[in-house]
C-alpha cells in the first residue's frame, strides 16, 4: 500500500556535518559509542515520516511554525 503524502527526510549539509563531527568526537573514545549513538539518531529520524508529531516543536527554532521538532536521545 502507498501512502499518500509521505513525509520526506531531507538533511541538510549543516545536519550531516553536525552528525558527522558528532560521530568522530565519540569515535575518540569509544568505536562501539559512535556507532550506538550515529545509528540511534539514523534510526530515530527514519521514524519520523511514520509519527511526525511524535516530538514537540523546537522552541529554540526561531519563527518555527512546526516544520522543525526537537528530541533527544
Amino acid at each position: 500500500m502507498v501512502k499518500a503524502n509521505t513525509l520526506q527526510i531531507v538533511w541538510d549539509k549543516l545536519a550531516k556535518n553536525q552528525l558527522n563531527s558528532a560521530y568522530k568526537k565519540i569515535l575518540k573514545e569509544s568505536y562501539q559509542g559512535a556507532i550506538t549513538v550515529r545509528d540511534g539518531i539514523i534510526n530515530t529520524i527514519e521514524t519520523i515520516p511514520e509519527h511526525p508529531y511524535k516530538y514537540p516543536p523546537d522552541k529554540l527554532k526561531n519563527n518555527n511554525t512546526g516544520n522543525y521538532r526537537a528530541f533527544e536521545l
